[in-house]
């Protein structure tokens, strides 16, 4: 088993985040959910924006880079994004068991709310 401490879960944030400032599409959503899971709100919120750069329009589809290079319409880069909503932002946490949840509000919300969540039959 791998023994993680929150400073490690930090500090390999912050050490990565410097390694791939113009990484791919999917890679700044993961950082946001674990600065969330850690507790820091604020570097989510600035690591959960800095997604929004490989936005391409008109129609909004996700880059691989936030340079016009790589994949359009990266799958990854949209999963990921779903995944900083779904895991970081909202807490979903599922086990074989149990689902937890320890929600964060978006930066700029004043609230949020789940709807139509089901879980081994339960709501």
């Amino acid at each position: 088993a791998v023994v993680s401490t929150q400073s490690t879960g930090r500090n390999d944030i912050t050490v990565y985040e410097k390694c791939t400032d113009k990484g791919p599409g999917m890679t700044y959503s993961m950082y946001s959910v674990g600065m969330l899971e850690l507790g820091d709100e604020t570097t989510a919120g600035r690591l959960f924006q800095i997604q929004f750069k490989n936005l391409r329009a008109p129609f909004k589809v996700w880059n691989e880079y936030p340079e016009y290079v790589g994949c359009t319409n990266f799958l990854t880069a949209v999963g990921g994004f779903l995944q900083s909503l779904i895991h970081g932002y909202l807490g979903v946490r599922v086990e074989e068991s149990v689902m937890y949840l320890s929600p964060h509000l978006l930066p700029g919300c004043t609230s949020a709310g789940y709807t139509g969540v089901v879980y081994q039959g339960e709501r």
